[in-house]
């Protein structure tokens, strides 16, 4: 069970959630709640966010934009990369309806090439794909509508300026947790009360409530094949290993190495949390345990814990990890 502390708290104040994933984050959200207002449901939360995000990312602008991306300098290159990429996956199917079909003419300025041509694109490839796209924004500008007309719009100059912002090491906004101010903090209260809002619309319906939400966008995706980390927990104490997603089919393998402690391996939404009843793996004194990593708990929440369950001794462990 979540603790009060992590149900009610602010979900969103943690070190390994930087500025640039929190934007991404919100970015996405706002998108989805604006796409799918049905009966103006979102109404209240979407005038939070619309005015808490442009004054986290310094944007304030006049357009009602779904996005709201940032300006020059308040977005790196990868993090203008990684939401044009998304954008136009999950436009895609909005895109389509809205100019006729897939096969119009319309349509295929956007995606000549379908989607993969932007979800493989490379830094060079970016100026010549978002100066399309805002060409052919601008062109089809009625049937798309005012917001994500903008929302594409925007992409070109978010590029450019994130690029000279790169080039001559000017405007460099830190991704560091200190960096935090109380822009970042209404931001982020904010996007508790719209969680919390759409709990309320589908309560209990995890799945619904997950339509609205990304969280993997906050959190680093593992990269390596293989990592082995070893240590020490103190008595009755646990440690965070990792602080990334994995995929469900991910080895885990768990090493007891003490020869008087059990301990317990588990997944988290929070650092502090306590392994859920009937989730996560016992490892006796001097056992392993090698599994999937979705055999630890769900593999959408980013902390992977290992607690020592003695009040006695201190425990030792080595973690390995392997791609299948």
């Amino acid at each position: 069970m979540t603790t009060p502390d992590g149900l009610f708290g602010n979900l969103f104040d943690s070190n390994r959630i930087n500025n640039d994933r929190l934007g991404i984050f919100t970015g996405d959200t706002i998108g989805k709640l604006s796409t799918q207002n049905t009966g103006n449901r979102f109404d209240a939360v979407l005038a939070l966010l619309n005015a808490s995000y442009p004054a986290f990312t310094g944007n304030v602008s006049g357009l009602d934009n779904a996005l709201n991306l940032q300006k020059g300098g308040t977005m790196t290159v990868e993090g203008v990369m990684t939401l044009f990429k998304k954008t136009m996956s999950e436009q895609e199917p909005f895109i389509a309806v809205a100019l006729g079909g897939r096969t119009t003419p319309a349509f295929l300025e956007f995606y000549p090439r379908k989607i993969s041509e932007y979800s493989k694109a490379r830094q060079n490839k970016m100026l010549m794909l978002t100066t399309r796209v805002n060409t052919a924004a601008t062109a089809n500008s009625t049937a798309l509508g005012t917001t994500l007309t903008a929302t594409l719009q925007a992409f070109k100059t978010s590029w450019t300026n994130a690029k000279a912002a790169q080039n001559t090491k000017k405007g460099t906004v830190s991704s560091k947790r200190g960096d935090r101010n109380s822009t970042r903090t209404t931001l982020e209260l904010n996007l508790c009360t719209t969680i919390h809002t759409v709990g309320m619309l589908f309560p209990g319906d995890v799945a619904e409530c997950l339509e609205y939400f990304n969280f993997s966008l906050l959190y680093n995706t593992v990269r390596h094949t293989h990592i082995t980390k070893s240590g020490t927990i103190i008595i009755d104490r646990k440690v965070t290993i990792f602080d990334v997603l994995f995929p469900a089919e991910h080895i885990i393998i768990v090493k007891n190495t003490t020869i008087n402690a059990v301990i317990i391996a588990y997944f988290a939404a929070h650092e502090d949390d306590e392994p859920a009843p009937g989730t996560g793996i016992i490892i006796n004194p001097l056992k392993e345990k090698s599994k999937q990593a979705e055999d630890y708990g769900d593999v959408a929440l980013p902390f992977f814990i290992i607690k020592n369950m003695s009040n006695v001794n201190d425990a030792t462990y080595v973690v390995e990890t392997k791609s299948v």
